[in-house]
């Protein structure tokens, strides 16, 4: 069962630089760092304490926007979609409400850029990347979230994650991004020219492995792709989509 992915996204990330640390900060992170630690009971226990913050700024908002996001995940993979929902709802809220108080921050729409994007709504994601781009012309963020956004529409997905790499050579997340392109328009040794540089620039990030396993997978690699999704697991050993890759690798020996 060979597969070309239409959609695979690599969130760009945030500092979040603005939020001062305050009580409400210093307790979201601390939700931020359960999550991160997979500790993830400890982390929704302290949902409803994060939730009924009372926030001031956009930094505030943005941060409990992502905190709410990975809660949300959480619920969607383990199959509470209901939950999953009402806490994207929130996120996106905070993410609005980060936006009204400073309209010319860019980690605010470089954020709910990202939720849109991940989560399947493009053309939001695209007018939130635009706004960022706008703001900061090169801001590389933004060029490798709308590469992502452009996924299915190859040849702007390429522009700006060549632009992306243009401004910072050694962003693994811009070749990954590039590699999923490359693969989707059948440029197979170039995806995987490109998921090799993403490895080299952070071998210890565990999604590198992720996605050149899925680039040998394509490739009818399958020992390739089995080594690089364990080594995926050895670095986060609860990656879903490490277990996930791997169970269709075994499925496609199968065959």
């Amino acid at each position: 069962m060979l597969f070309i992915v239409s959609m695979m996204i690599f969130v760009v990330g945030c500092s979040n630089e603005t939020a001062a640390k305050s009580f409400e900060v210093q307790k979201i992170r601390e939700g931020l760092n359960l999550f991160n630690s997979s500790d993830y009971k400890g982390a929704i226990g302290l949902l409803d304490e994060i939730s009924a913050l009372k926030l001031n700024t956009a930094g505030e908002y943005n941060l409990r926007g992502e905190y709410l996001v990975k809660i949300g995940e959480y619920h969607f993979d383990t199959m509470n979609y209901d939950k999953g929902k009402e806490l994207f709802d929130l996120a996106i809220q905070d993410y609005d409400s980060a936006i009204k108080l400073a309209p010319n921050d860019i980690d605010s729409y470089i954020n709910r850029g990202n939720f849109y994007c991940k989560h399947g709504n493009q053309d939001l994601a695209i007018k939130d990347y635009d706004k960022v781009l706008e703001l900061d012309p090169n801001n590389v963020d933004a060029y490798i979230g709308r590469g992502n956004a452009y996924v299915n529409t190859g040849h702007l997905a390429q522009r700006d994650l060549n632009k992306a790499i243009e401004l910072n050579p050694n962003d693994f997340r811009a070749y990954m991004a590039r590699s999923i392109i490359y693969l989707n328009i059948g440029q197979n040794n170039l995806a995987l020219e490109d998921a090799n540089k993403a490895v080299e620039l952070n071998p210890n990030n565990s999604e590198v492995y992720n996605n050149r396993g899925l680039v040998y997978h394509n490739l009818k690699q399958y020992d390739s792709a089995l080594q690089d999704y364990n080594k995926a697991l050895e670095l986060a050993p609860k990656n879903f989509k490490a277990y996930k890759g791997r169970g269709m690798i075994y499925f496609d020996m199968q065959e």
